[in-house]
Parts: C-alpha cells; sequence; structure tokens
C-alpha cells in the first residue's frame, strides 16, 4: 500500500498550526502565571511531570495503532478499547507517585490528587491523534489547536474570575480536552468503526516489550522535575524552570515540518524529500530560536516580573530543544522505514535487531546517565543552598548530554537514507538571522519599556518580535531560490483551495 499523505502540506499545516498555537499558549500562560503565586505555579508544572508518568503505559496501543492504520488495517475501535484498560493502570501509577511526592515536597496533596482528572483524559485524546496521525497527519494538528484555544476561555472562568488557583488551571485544561476529543472522533470514525478483535490485543500484548521500551527512556527522561523537587524539596524551583521552558520551546515547532514524515514512511512512500525536510527544518528552527534567545528576557518578563532572572535559562535549554527535535525527526525517520513488523513471522531476535529496538536503546542510555548525573550533581550542589545554581546545572546537563544523541542518530540517518545536510544554505540562514535579529536586539535593549500592565507590554513586544521574524523571511525569500520556491508553493497552495 502506497502512501497518498503529502509530506510538505501535512508538515506545513502542522507547523502554522503550530505557530498559532504559540499565541494559544502565550494567552493561556499569561493567565495562568499572572493569576498563580510562585508556589502554585510550581504545584501545577509538578502535576505536568507526574502525568508524563503514566504515559508509560499508553504506547501500548498508540504506538502500535499509527502504523497499523497507515498500512490499512483496522485497528482503531480495538485501540480505543484496550485504551480505557490502560488508562486505569496510567490513573493508579499517577495516584501512587503523587502520594509519595506530597510527602517530599511542600505540594499540595489535595491538589495532586485533584490532578488525576487529566490521566484518562489525556490518555484518549493522545490515542485518538494516534489514529489519525495514521492516515490523517493534519487533523492532529487541528485537535490540539482546539485543545488549546479552548483553554483560553476556561481558564478566564476559573482562574482569573473564580480564582480557583491549582483547581482551576487543572478544571480548565480537562474540560479543553472535549472539544479536541468530539473534532478527532469525528476525523477518524471510518478507522474506529467495525469490531473489537482479540487479534489485535494479542498482538499489542505479546509485543508490549517493543512498544514500553522507548516509554522507559522518556520515562527515565521525565524524572528530573521529580528529582528536583525531591531533592530541593520545594516546587518554587519547578516554577522558574517551567517559566523557561515556556519562552525556549518555540524551537519545537520546526519539527512539525516533519510531523508526515513518519505516517509516509510507514505508508511505503518514498524517501527522496528527507533531505529538503531537514533543511526546512533547519529555516523554521534558526529564527525561532533566535526569537526565544533574542527575548528572553522581555517574554518572561510577560509572563510575569519575578521570573525574569530566569532568562540565562532560557539560552541554554533553546539549544537543548533544537537537538531534541531533531532527535525526533531523526527517530521518526529511521524507525518510520523499519519493516520488521509487516511479517507475523518476525522473532524476538528479528526485532531486537530492528530499528524499534536500537532507537529506544539509544536513548534509554542517554536519559539513564541523565538521571544518575542530575542526582549526583544536585546532591552535591544542594548544600550551597542557592537554588538557581541547581537550576543551571539541572538545564546544562540536559543540553550536554543530548549532543552525543543528535550525532549518532544523524549518522544512522546517513547511513539508512543517504542523505546530508545542505550546509551552505543552513549557514545562509543563520548569517541571515544574525543580521535580522542583532539589531532588534539592540533595539529592544534601548527602546522597550518594561511595563508591568500587561496590557500595554504585549503591543511593544509583538511589535519588535514581528520586525526580527519579518526581515528574516523577507531575505530569506529574495536571497534563497528554494525559500521562494516553498512560499510560493504555500500561495499556489492557498489559492486552489480559495477556488
Amino acid at each position: 500500500m502506497m502512501s497518498n499523505i503529502r509530506v510538505t502540506y501535512s508538515g506545513l499545516f502542522f507547523f502554522i498550526i503550530g505557530i498559532i498555537t504559540i499565541f494559544t499558549g502565550l494567552a493561556f500562560m499569561l493567565i495562568v502565571t499572572r493569576s498563580l503565586t510562585s508556589q502554585e505555579y510550581g504545584t501545577w508544572n509538578l502535576i505536568n511531570g507526574l502525568i508524563m508518568y503514566t504515559a508509560i503505559i499508553q504506547p501500548m496501543t498508540s504506538y502500535w495503532v499509527t502504523r497499523e492504520i497507515a498500512r490499512g488495517e483496522k485497528s482503531g475501535k480495538t485501540a480505543i478499547f484496550a485504551n480505557g484498560l490502560f488508562s486505569s493502570i496510567g490513573i493508579s501509577i499517577y495516584l501512587l507517585v503523587a502520594f509519595f511526592t506530597s510527602h517530599q515536597t511542600d505540594a499540595d496533596q489535595q491538589i495532586l490528587f485533584f490532578g488525576v482528572l487529566l490521566v484518562p483524559i489525556s490518555f484518549l485524546n493522545g490515542l485518538l491523534g494516534s489514529i489519525n496521525m495514521g492516515f490523517k497527519p493534519h487533523a492532529t494538528s487541528i485537535g490540539q489547536f482546539s485543545l488549546e484555544a479552548s483553554k483560553i476561555p476556561l481558564a478566564m472562568i476559573f482562574i482569573y474570575f473564580l480564582d480557583f488557583g491549582v483547581s482551576g488551571v487543572i478544571l480548565a485544561v480537562f474540560l479543553a480536552h472535549i472539544p479536541s476529543i468530539a473534532f478527532l472522533s469525528f476525523s477518524a470514525k471510518e478507522k474506529i468503526m467495525g469490531k473489537i478483535k482479540k487479534e489485535f490485543l494479542q498482538k499489542w500484548i505479546k509485543l508490549s516489550w517493543i512498544s514500553l521500551y522507548p516509554a522507559i527512556g522518556s520515562l527515565f527522561r521525565s524524572l528530573d522535575i521529580l528529582i528536583f523537587s525531591v531533592i530541593t524539596g520545594s516546587v518554587i524551583g519547578l516554577a522558574y524552570y517551567g517559566a523557561a521552558l515556556s519562552v525556549s520551546t518555540l524551537a519545537v515547532h520546526s519539527g512539525s515540518i516533519s510531523a508526515a514524515v513518519y505516517s509516509k514512511l510507514l505508508g511505503g512512500g518514498k524517501a527522496d524529500y528527507l533531505q529538503d525536510n531537514i533543511t526546512q527544518i533547519f529555516y523554521f528552527a534558526i529564527p525561532l530560536a533566535a526569537l526565544s534567545i533574542t527575548f528572553a528576557k522581555p517574554g518572561l518578563f510577560a509572563l510575569n516580573p519575578i521570573y525574569e532572572i530566569a532568562a540565562p535559562l532560557v539560552l541554554i535549554m533553546t539549544m537543548r530543544v533544537i537537538l531534541d527535535t531533531f532527535n525526533k525527526a531523526f527517530a521518526q525517520f529511521i524507525t518510520g522505514a523499519e519493516k520488521v513488523d509487516l511479517d507475523s513471522k518476525s522473532t524476538f531476535k528479528n526485532y531486537a535487531k530492528s530499528k524499534l529496538f536500537i532507537i529506544p536503546t539509544i536513548c534509554l542510555i542517554q536519559n539513564s546517565a541523565y538521571v544518575t548525573l542530575l542526582i549526583g550533581g544536585l546532591i552535591f550542589l544542594s548544600s550551597t543552598d542557592f537554588e538557581f545554581e541547581l537550576l543551571v546545572y539541572w538545564v546544562l546537563l540536559g543540553f550536554l548530554i543530548s549532543i552525543p544523541t543528535t550525532l549518532y542518530l544523524y549518522i544512522l540517518v546517513r547511513r539508512n537514507f543517504e542523505i546530508t545536510i545542505d550546509s551552505k544554505r543552513v549557514i545562509k540562514y543563520l548569517i541571515i538571522c544574525i543580521f535580522t535579529f542583532g539589531p532588534v536586539y539592540l533595539l529592544t535593549e534601548q527602546y522597550l519599556e518594561y511595563n508591568e500592565k500587561i496590557i500595554e507590554f504585549l503591543p511593544n513586544l509583538f511589535l519588535f518580535s514581528g520586525l526580527a521574524i519579518g526581515g528574516y523571511l523577507l531575505f530569506t525569500y529574495i536571497l534563497d531560490m528554494k525559500t521562494k520556491q516553498l512560499f510560493n508553493s504555500i500561495i499556489n497552495e492557498i489559492k486552489t483551495k480559495l477556488k
């Protein structure tokens, strides 16, 4: 079965929706950070971390359903049934970890327990997204947009007007999932019809070691939030970490360009577009990273003036975000081309030698080293009683530990697809970025007034950031032929849709 997924079209669709969600996400974050104390905001970041631990169960269905749907199999309804069973295990995991964490930190136990509401609904939303990714990737991005957009009015009600604090954030996020689930269910209706088939359940359980193995590596990586809060005994540091992370994650949206590649490769699509796809990631990652770094201080000030001191963290975290974005893209390229699961006679040995096992092993090694060094370093440095120094160590370690993985995954991509990075174009983008963002940075230092009234501060901030991004897009359009072709294809696509 040959896939009819259009990689560039779906990727650009993902990217545009991702850029829009930057603004919806910013609106939600402003409501949260401006309404909650640092203690409350730290608790909310801790809840997010605890929910990530429950996700170790979810791949038992979501991992396989995307691969199966992309290849024409109808496993959607069985996946939804199984997801309900597995989410109950996730709830148990969450409550157990929340109970332990509440006794080791200053977080409110009742609030942590209330956060369990988000586990089953995030499981269902995530599974429906995985089903759509197999045949209609752009629908997943629309579901994400509806989720992010719905958070804003709900946050205004529960956090700003009713002043429910962290409980209000939980309620807002819970209810915001409903329109996303409704849309994704409608979009995937043809794939979730039919019968529940035990053969899919048997396969998923039999091969659970393959689907859960990558989740173990992710679990190790996400332990950092729990480790930091337990060693310091406080969630205050998580508030500064969360604020810095919000500003530094802009570059992650550049990875949306390759969102449809995985499904395309699974469906048997050719790989001749991968080199351009990697260059396109660079094209968008460079200005988005520059945006995070250039406007780190004003961005944190907009969230809440108390987080302004976390600006140095943004620089380091942005570099890590770029590496993680490429790591995810490279891993999807490699595993998307793997065919071992197409053969029903594949043995344990076949799977163990496949990329489905090798890639998670690389990540597990990386994240095991990360957790070990994080625990040792935090215990050693905690004697200084200077929490910001601990935060610097935390984010710097996260960046450095990602470098070897990125290099190794890139080598694997080159071996499997015989592609190289178009270094001349990447350097061109970097130079243009420096010449557009550099002067804007100097202008912000000279003329941007830090007004605590957000309604007066944000328009000025958007003006300077828009000037930098606009300059980058304009000069790359003039000086780079392939960028001009990309822009023209977008314009032609829009004209076609409007006819």
